[in-house]
């Protein structure tokens, strides 16, 4: 028994080194596998921060176009507005302009007070019959 203890104090610091490097080893080992897990999980955000980044691409691609075409929208209802003002201009001109002719000549205020012609009542009925078939 002496000489088994003689021999464990001995051996100790060796027993010590040798425990030291087998829980270093231990904790190595341990540190690889979170290490791979974490490079995995870095690999897949990623991926899913490059899936998001194509969709916010696409995203902003299809903003723009509907910005453009609204740019466009905008541009042709203003036209068309002007459009519109310049005929309601025109219309009242003629207007007035019917109006004032009818109070300065008798002739054309009866003219335009009597039925219109067969011939000219015919071609309006045909083309006010085409017009209601279009709609």
């Amino acid at each position: 028994m002496l000489l088994l203890k003689g021999w464990l104090i001995r051996k100790f610091p060796m027993l010590v080194v040798i425990a030291f490097i087998a829980a270093a080893g231990y904790y190595i080992s341990f540190l690889q596998q979170r290490s791979a897990v974490a490079k995995a999980q870095v690999i897949a955000a990623n991926a899913e921060m490059a899936k998001v980044d194509g969709l916010v691409r696409a995203q902003t691609k299809s903003i723009e176009e509907l910005l453009s075409m609204r740019l466009r929208d905008s541009e042709s209802l203003e036209r068309l507005a002007g459009t519109f003002s310049s005929v309601d201009r025109k219309i009242d001109n003629l207007s007035r302009s019917r109006s004032k002719l009818e109070d300065e000549n008798d002739t054309v205020k009866n003219y335009l007070d009597s039925p219109p012609p067969a011939e000219l009542s015919g071609l309006y009925n045909s083309a006010a019959s085409k017009g209601a078939g279009a709609n």
